[in-house]
């Protein structure tokens, strides 16, 4: 009971509050007191009974209740148009910023397929020039030579050439020679030396000397006193041939 007497309160204390807002509400209101003023101050009468004056009265209370009524369904209507306006413009902010977002999207999207446009065309252009390129193949060649002095003979040299095999080239830093053994002091090799020096991938040569050590005794009775250490040497050659396949 208590919470409905409050309620009651609120809602006449509202409904004057929108009276007093509203002039228009204010003039009618200042038309119903006036008019309850004159009807309650008429004499009793034979023409203006009691009963006459309180059917007025009753009748000017009911359009005060409408008045109030008005007021607050006014209220309610103008609370209602703001909601609607305010969810109006906060729906077009968010159409605003879901513009905005879907442009910078765009945007972001645009520039990848950029980028992506941009690598394809690099890996494209380094896939032709990969595969205009020749395929090199390379094979390493080994080989030996020796050379013996016989006793009581001088140096004697061999010379080892070495021709590219047809259709490929020699790699002229590749190549590598290496003593199998060597007997006299003397005994060495020498080279590697280019065939053509305009053209060294096509050959070379290494040249072999062997040098007998000491001295041979004389000849007495056709027999030797005496023989020198005869000279030898033997080398490994290593070399690497390469060709390109197209």
């Amino acid at each position: 009971m208590e919470s409905t007497a409050n309620a009651n309160l609120g809602w006449a204390a509202n409904a004057l509050v929108q009276v007093a807002n509203n002039p228009f509400a204010i003039l009618a209101l200042l038309l119903i007191v006036i008019s309850s003023v004159a009807i309650w101050l008429i004499p009793p009468t034979q023409a203006v009974s009691p009963g006459i004056r309180l059917a007025a009265l009753a009748t000017l209370a009911v359009l005060f209740l409408f008045l109030m009524g008005f007021a607050l369904k006014v209220e309610q209507t103008e609370a209602t148009f703001a909601t609607g306006r305010t969810a109006q413009v906060q729906l077009l902010a968010v159409q605003n910023t879901t513009a905005s977002v879907v442009k910078q999207l765009n945007d972001e999207i645009t520039q990848r397929d950029a980028q992506i446009a941009q690598l394809k065309d690099r890996l494209n252009k380094l896939t032709d020039n990969t595969a205009n390129q020749p395929v090199e193949e390379k094979a390493v060649r080994e080989l030996q030579g020796s050379v013996q002095n016989s006793h009581c003979s001088g140096p004697i040299s061999k010379s080892i050439s070495v021709t590219a095999t047809p259709g490929w080239k020699i790699m002229p830093n590749s190549i590598q020679i290496s003593e199998l053994f060597v007997t006299g002091t003397n005994s060495r090799f020498e080279g590697p030396f280019p065939s053509n020096p305009s053209q060294p991938d096509e050959g070379f040569d290494v040249r072999l000397i062997a040098a007998n050590s000491g001295a041979c005794g004389p000849e007495v009775l056709g027999r030797r006193i005496g023989l020198d250490g005869r000279g030898s040497i033997g080398v490994a050659i290593r070399y690497t041939e390469e060709r390109e396949l197209t």
